[in-house]
């Protein structure tokens, strides 16, 4: 039984060992499969992370911000960064650990790698604004939905206008922070997108004041290098 047992072993072993060993050849003489291999064990992670976080919710009992704690948490014990060989340099994190009071966070977005950086140095009582197809996400939406994710629907003026009075309500009664991407989307070309004014409008109407934060994207490599700075 023992030797049949090593056999069958061995054998599940070689199994996985052989697809390892092709894929390890492949990334290593391709910068673009390298690149997309890499990419998508952040993807895998990320889902990861964000079930772990579901599983936190409901233990918690909880739908609230304060959810982000679990998806802060992860993103360091796992060492995301350092095994998907990116690296980020952050300035100013002090601003964001100098006040309790509610605040909108506006910052420029270039791509999903901004998720891993945005986390490392996540404020508290803070949630974020995102469209509502990421909602839809296996996952990954029913743990932003748990964090309390503001999702705004781009079709609809109408339900966005009552999101957004929702969130001002929110902000003031719960003390709540937002972080919001004014650009409205990703962009991967450099420079800035011209602002949309919902977060400007969310400010005012709440009466309470923004924080820019400045993210510069690094991505002429197969391996992202991440600036993120942080300005008054």
């Amino acid at each position: 039984h023992t030797g049949h047992n090593v056999m069958g072993l061995t054998k599940w072993l070689l199994v996985l060992a052989v697809p390892l060993l092709v894929l390890y050849v492949l990334t290593r003489s391709s910068k673009r499969i390298r690149y997309t291999v890499k990419y998508t064990a952040y993807l895998l992670l990320v889902c990861f992370i964000a079930f772990c976080t579901v599983i936190y919710s409901i233990f918690r009992l909880r739908r609230s911000p304060e959810n982000f704690a679990c998806v802060t948490r992860m993103t360091k014990f796992l060492r995301v960064p350092e095994l998907m060989g990116i690296e980020y340099f952050i300035e100013g994190e002090e601003i964001l650990e100098g006040s309790e009071s509610p605040r909108i966070y506006v910052s420029n977005h270039q791509s999903s790698l901004d998720m891993m950086g945005m986390y490392l140095v996540w404020p508290k009582r803070t949630t974020i604004m995102a469209k509502s197809l990421l909602k839809y996400v296996p996952v990954f939406g029913l743990g932003a939905w748990l964090c309390q994710t503001v999702f705004i629907d781009r079709v609809s003026k109408d339900k966005a206008k009552r999101v957004l009075e929702k969130t001002i309500k929110q902000i003031k009664d719960d003390k709540l922070s937002l972080w919001v991407y004014p650009e409205g989307t990703r962009n991967r070309e450099g420079g800035m997108l011209p602002f949309k004014k919902g977060a400007f409008r969310l400010a005012v109407d709440a009466q309470v004041g923004q924080l820019l934060v400045n993210i510069v994207n690094h991505m002429k490599q197969a391996v992202a290098k991440t600036l993120v700075s942080m300005d008054m």
